[in-house]
């Protein structure tokens, strides 16, 4: 609770500077809890989101960004009224990482740590997309990070364990989205419930899914979700931090035990 309530200061404090300087303005990196705050905090302040077009409100918009469409890891930006261009690229950078194919590959927790061992806090880092070897751009990951960390990250980091790094910084248009494999898998469930649904995506116990949920290491579609008994749908996305996320592809009928048949749809 004090993190989230030293969390909400910060925010309140950079809306007051983007007023009273009216300029552009922008936080760290937020987590799926962090954005739900974030968006809580917005609609009591009564700030619109900068996509709202057509309405005479001036002054202060807000906006979450985390370098492309989809990123699980967002920034607020507070933008004024007379802001029409796209500001993302004046505050996020994307770093492309490589590694020497044949090496053994790095996992996403391989980057994070080699990061957290430079010193670099969680906040100043985005998404990291882990690219394979069969990849057009090679082996290696896409970060986007704060773009005032670039030149720190571009300088510094050149290990991750054993393995030797290269980076560059990249156009955020061209951060990896995936091979666009998707592999589609089967199963059933007693119900819709967000916790069964996370058991049979991630392939967990029901327990196991369902304090996963309560810890907050779940979202759906991008929102924060802490209520085992959610109600998800066909289309949701289910992310699930660490573990990667999958998509309720489909629906079908019920078993003859009264148990759903379902479809995941898992990238890469």
């Amino acid at each position: 609770m004090d993190k989230d309530r030293l969390f909400l200061a910060r925010l309140e404090d950079l809306l007051g500077r983007a007023e009273e300087r009216y300029m552009t303005v922008a936080g760290d990196f937020m987590d799926a809890h962090q954005k739900k705050m974030a968006t809580d905090f917005m609609r009591q302040m009564k700030i619109p989101e900068a996509s709202r077009t057509g309405d005479d409100y001036q002054g202060i918009r807000y906006m979450f960004a985390g370098g492309y469409e989809g990123a699980e890891r967002t920034v607020p930006l507070f933008v004024p009224d007379y802001e029409q261009g796209d500001v993302t690229n004046e505050f996020l950078t994307a770093v492309r990482v490589r590694i020497s194919p044949g090496v053994k590959q790095l996992t996403h927790r391989d980057y994070l740590g080699s990061l957290m061992g430079l010193g670099i806090d969680r906040e100043v880092t985005g998404d990291i997309i882990v690219r394979d070897e069969d990849s057009e751009e090679g082996p290696g990951a896409d970060i986007v990070v704060l773009s005032s960390m670039a030149d720190f990250i571009l300088s510094d980091y050149i290990k991750a364990g054993r393995t030797y790094l290269s980076c560059e910084t990249i156009p955020l248009a061209d951060v990896y989205k995936g091979s666009g494999k998707v592999t589609y898998r089967r199963d059933t469930v007693a119900s819709l419930r967000l916790d069964s649904v996370v058991a049979g995506g991630f392939r967990l116990s029901r327990s196991k899914a369902a304090e996963a949920v309560r810890m907050g290491l779940v979202a759906v579609n991008g929102a924060e979700a802490l209520k085992t008994d959610m109600e998800v749908e066909e289309g949701d996305i289910i992310s699930f931090r660490g573990r990667g996320r999958v998509t309720l592809a489909q629906v079908g009928g019920a078993s003859r035990k009264g148990r759903l048949f379902i479809e995941f749809a898992i990238p890469g």
